[in-house]
């Protein structure tokens, strides 16, 4: 899993100029520190990005998503639950958007960048909905 992660991430990094790919990090570098949201610089991100780069970005996001899901022995996803049911959470970090939303590359970047034990720090963090 680490490896398609790995491979998603540079294959990702190649899509952007290296003007934006400064800038991707430098908001990276932010939220991983804490002085900037995860929504707030997936924001940032989305804004910055050209829409051949967010595509580009959403394409590597659904090639990791379908490595994951053929590693684990499922070449499709589960059914959506029905309209209005609470969604589960997300085994997949980021790896794929859920039913009906639409792709985050903002976001998609930011879990690429952000070291998993950092990105779990700071969701400890986050005050939780009450």
């Amino acid at each position: 899993m680490e490896q398609f992660r790995a491979t998603a991430k540079v294959n990702a990094l190649k899509a952007l100029s290296p003007d934006h790919q400064a800038k991707v990090q430098a908001i990276a570098s932010s939220v991983g520190s804490g002085s900037l949201t995860m929504r707030d610089g997936a924001k940032e991100i989305n804004a910055l990005l050209t829409p051949d780069e967010s595509k580009a970005i959403d394409d590597q996001q659904q090639k990791l998503f379908a490595l994951i899901q053929a590693a684990r022995g499922g070449g499709n996803p589960p059914a959506p639950p029905p309209s209005g049911a609470p969604q589960p959470p997300s085994q997949d970090q980021g790896a794929r958007p859920r039913e009906g939303q639409r792709p985050d590359a903002g976001r998609f970047l930011l879990r690429l960048l952000i070291p998993a034990q950092e990105m779990r720090a700071l969701r400890d963090q986050q005050p939780k909905p009450q």
